[in-house]
């Protein structure tokens, strides 16, 4: 089996994550930072309940305001736990426009890698829109390493525990 998600700082500089803003929508997402500057994980909005009294569509963002120009390139994996990657698509934000990096058709693991050219003033960062609220959250991981699609991830990288930081999220809100 290939390497996951080992350590490249990509969250360095101008882009380190105490300069980024993480904004739940109105929702129960979260970022994780933990394995910082090497990776970071959005978790998604789900509340799994009939009674749900969020509005759908909600979107887990965390973004930056690019002081200087720069390409900012990465490799991003996702894992969901909704009935399909439809419901819950991951990407990156560019001043006020989403570019969906997962393919809704697709498997609930996917991965890939982007570039992406940034001038200074722009606001850029990483988004999980939660479009139905429920029956699962997805994960969505950015790295400066390779994230192999398909691969079981091994115990100890980072998408493995995005995925047991996920779990522990649901079993909390559950009780």
């Amino acid at each position: 089996m290939g390497q996951i998600l080992s350590a490249a700082p990509i969250f360095v500089g101008q882009f380190d994550v105490s300069n980024f803003v993480f904004d739940s929508g109105g929702g129960l997402g979260s970022v994780d930072t933990v394995e910082a500057p090497n990776l970071i994980g959005l978790i998604g909005h789900d509340y799994n309940d009939v009674d749900d009294p969020f509005d759908e569509d909600i979107i887990t963002s965390f973004l930056v305001t690019v002081t200087s120009a720069a390409t900012f390139d990465f490799y991003w994996g996702y894992l969901t736990f909704d009935e399909g990657p439809q419901y819950d698509p991951f990407g990156y934000y560019l001043n006020g426009s989403f570019f969906q990096l997962t393919d809704d058709g697709g498997d609930s693991v996917q991965s890939g890698f982007a570039s992406v050219n940034l001038q200074a003033g722009d606001v850029f960062g990483f988004y999980i829109d939660s479009t139905d609220g429920c029956c699962g959250n997805s994960l969505g991981a950015v790295s400066g390493d390779r994230i192999d699609q398909g691969e079981v991830p091994e115990p100890g990288t980072g998408l493995l525990a995005l995925a047991g930081v996920g779990a522990l999220a649901l079993i909390r809100r559950r009780r």
